[in-house]
């Protein structure tokens, strides 16, 4: 008799827990519909590509411009960009991965933007498929809570981002360049990534070519040490065989000065919104000439 009111108490519990959980869940549902929820990104690099790959994906209209690279690009421009400029850069990673999700879902943007440098040799990931897997697109259809970008502990950070900015960092010492980033001097590019990737990319650029975009590649101004590096130059030479400048589209600086990093390969908060301000006004100019 007690083990079977026992058992009783403990199913009350389980259904009541479930109850509770299934009406937070309601609630949170209709708070993010109300667009009372703000959308986060991810708490980790990887949840902010993954949430970067589904709002692409997910989204009911076609950006008019697309920013596709790493962390570099991401720092760069994306920062302080205008609001028609989607960021698809993923962290960590290089164009390609984003360039990926433009393919799957063939909706091309009036202008795309695509980090020109040694990232483009990274090897590509299968970031698509694990951030839209079939399960969780079933899911996501029936309510945005799946989202990432919806993630309580994404908001609650982005929130506490805005709140509370990080103090803006000092630009990095040359000596201590030199030094942290020995082998970006001294090493060879990565020439059969790149021109495994430059292959692939070259592909997407022409089917996008084909669709009206606009494909511009943007060269970074990264530390003079880094830039004129071997690998960085090795690499954009090598680029440059795939895309002649000649021939493509290329975005860089055109103020002259010395670009101040934080590492020798992110801008400073100072010289990013410069630069950032810079490329606009080209992109500007080309799309409205």
């Amino acid at each position: 008799m007690l083990s079977s009111t026992s058992n009783s108490n403990q199913i009350d519990v389980i259904l009541g827990a479930f109850v509770f959980a299934l009406l937070l869940l309601v609630a949170y549902h209709f708070l993010i519909v109300l667009r009372l929820v703000p959308a986060g990104e991810g708490e980790t690099a990887y949840s902010t590509n993954c949430s970067r790959i589904e709002n692409y994906a997910l989204a009911k209209t076609t950006p008019e411009k697309v920013a596709l690279g790493s962390s570099e690009l991401n720092r760069a421009i994306i920062q302080t960009f205008d609001p028609g400029m989607v960021n698809l850069c993923m962290i960590g990673q290089g164009a390609i991965d984003g360039l990926s999700i433009i393919a799957l879902t063939k909706r091309y943007p009036k202008a795309v933007l695509i980090e020109a440098d040694s990232t483009l040799g990274v090897r590509p990931t299968n970031i698509v498929e694990e951030a839209l897997p079939f399960y969780k697109r079933v899911l996501i259809g029936l309510s945005p809570v799946f989202r990432t970008c919806y993630k309580p502990s994404g908001i609650v950070l982005k929130l506490c981002a805005n709140l509370f900015p990080p103090a803006p960092q000092p630009p990095a010492d040359p000596e201590v360049i030199k030094i942290s980033k020995q082998h970006w001097l001294v090493d060879e590019p990565d020439r059969a990534g790149l021109n495994s990737n430059l292959t692939t990319l070259k592909s997407m650029v022409d089917e996008m070519q084909k669709q009206g975009t606009v494909v511009c590649f943007v060269d970074i101004p990264l530390d003079p040490i880094i830039y004129n590096g071997k690998v960085e130059a090795g690499s954009r030479q090598i680029i440059e065989e795939y895309f002649p400048r000649s021939q493509y589209i290329w975005l860089g600086p055109t103020i002259k000065k010395v670009w101040t990093t934080v590492d020798g390969l992110h801008l400073t908060g100072g010289d990013a919104v410069a630069f950032e301000r810079d490329i606009e006004h080209q992109l500007y100019m080309i799309l409205h000439k």
